[in-house]
């Protein structure tokens, strides 16, 4: 006799609304998703970024795969530049790596434009953590544009998202490399050995003990510098050009402090560029930059057969007044001026007149105009800074290494212009006494 099976209806339907549930949420989850990295319209262009299976970034040396986006902004319109394909992507910086906010490094597939910007493959995210102004390297790109340096690095402002997450306010912008639109020189071949080949070109960076990577190919002077050699690259520079630019460098040093050093046809201007090195100088004196005191950031180039010229001015984050564990802190005292070389430099009086000169035709029409850029720049991205500090509130809070904590947004860029008046008029006393 066969036993009769009595159906559960309550517990069939509960399972098949279990399941269809799941079905929906699966469904669901990529609109889920979307909607939560829905950007927030500021006005500007909106950078995405989605690494492949949404790995944390954790690493300045390693690559991870991924995809970028770029929208444009509402109100920042470039109508160009909006790319949207496969990237390589890792963290970058020294000590702003350890912040919270991350800055990073981005790889194209081939040479292309990003906004306005001309077409490459290496790019960068600034983060600007610890500068609560948000502007201080792109007001310092700005008086470099304006000194008419040879290559001034392009910045442009950013909302950045980050597998979904939204990152801050940052400034998307070009990675300093030997290019044509960049730092545009002579590119070495694995060829170029001899006389006049092995001369050029060259981009070297004064660069700090701590911040060099094991595999940097660097030198150091008998002044202790350290110049690290940024191209070209570790993997392609052979021994004779390294032996060459080493040997080269230390000649230029041994000239600068040698008892005929101001001499104008064997001293120290037959080797470098000094107007190049009196626009860096004076970029960098005005920020009253900390790093640029002979210690990282400080970037030379050589082309083939031509003098050492100083350049491109970067990494101006600890400058104006932000950092507490130096004299940098004051608008007042010269800083740059007292770097090796460039201290030497100004026993010579012809040195000392070219920098007067220089500093009086640039005063009225480009330095002392500079209050107004900042104000513009601040009304930009007034709604961005605004998302920034909600998604990291530190406008109340130290942060390393700030000199002042001012509280609001607008009082911080009160402090940043109180303090650029202060040091140019200091200046301006000082180099026409």
């Amino acid at each position: 006799m066969h036993r009769q099976t009595r159906l559960d209806f309550p517990a069939l339907w509960q399972g098949f609304a279990t399941a269809v549930l799941a079905v929906l949420l699966l469904l669901l989850a990529p609109l889920q998703d979307a909607s939560a990295a829905q950007p927030v319209d500021t006005g500007l262009p909106v950078v995405e970024i989605w690494t492949d299976g949404n790995v944390p970034i954790t690493s300045r040396d390693i690559y991870l795969s991924g995809r970028l986006k770029i929208t444009d902004g509402t109100k920042m319109k470039y109508g160009a530049g909006l790319y949207d394909g496969a990237i390589e992507v890792r963290g970058r910086g020294n000590s702003t790596w350890d912040m919270p906010k991350k800055g990073y490094r981005i790889k194209l597939a081939s040479k292309t434009q990003l906004l306005d910007m001309p077409a490459d493959d290496d790019w960068l995210l600034l983060a600007n953590y610890a500068d609560k102004t948000l502007m201080r390297n792109h007001v310092a790109m700005e008086l470099s544009r304006r000194f008419g340096m040879a290559y001034t690095p392009r910045l442009r402002y950013v909302e950045l998202y980050l597998n979904g997450e939204y990152r801050g306010n940052y400034l998307l912008g070009e990675h300093i490399k030997v290019a044509r639109d960049r730092v545009n020189i002579t590119k070495m071949e694995a060829a170029d050995n001899a006389e006049p080949a092995v001369s050029g070109g060259y981009l070297l960076e004064i660069d700090a003990p701590d911040y060099l990577a094991p595999d940097d190919v660097y030198f150091m002077t008998r002044w202790q510098i350290i110049f690290n050699i940024k191209s070209p690259s570790n993997s392609k520079i052979t021994a004779a050009q390294k032996a060459w630019v080493a040997n080269h460098v230390q000649q230029v040093e041994d000239v600068i402090y040698s008892n005929y050093f101001d001499d104008p046809v064997n001293g120290y201007a037959r080797y470098v560029d000094v107007d190049s090195l009196i626009d860096w100088f004076l970029i960098n004196e005005i920020f009253k930059n900390q790093d640029a005191r002979w210690y990282s950031s400080v970037y030379w180039h050589k082309d083939r057969g031509g003098k050492l010229r100083m350049g491109p001015a970067w990494d101006f984050d600890l400058g104006a007044g932000n950092v507490d564990f130096s004299r940098a802190r004051y608008p007042t005292g010269w800083w740059v001026r007292q770097s090796d070389w460039i201290e030497q430099m100004f026993y010579d009086p012809l040195f000392q007149a070219k920098v007067k000169n220089r500093w009086n035709q640039l005063k009225r029409t480009q330095i002392d105009t500079i209050f107004d850029y900042v104000d513009q720049t601040a009304v930009q991205i007034d709604a961005s800074q605004k998302q920034n500090f909600k998604r990291w509130p530190i406008l109340d809070k130290y942060v390393w290494p700030n000199a002042v904590v001012k509280g609001t947004y607008p009082k911080e860029v009160k402090y940043l212009k109180d303090w650029l008046k202060t040091r140019i008029q200091w200046m301006d006393k000082k180099i026409n006494k």
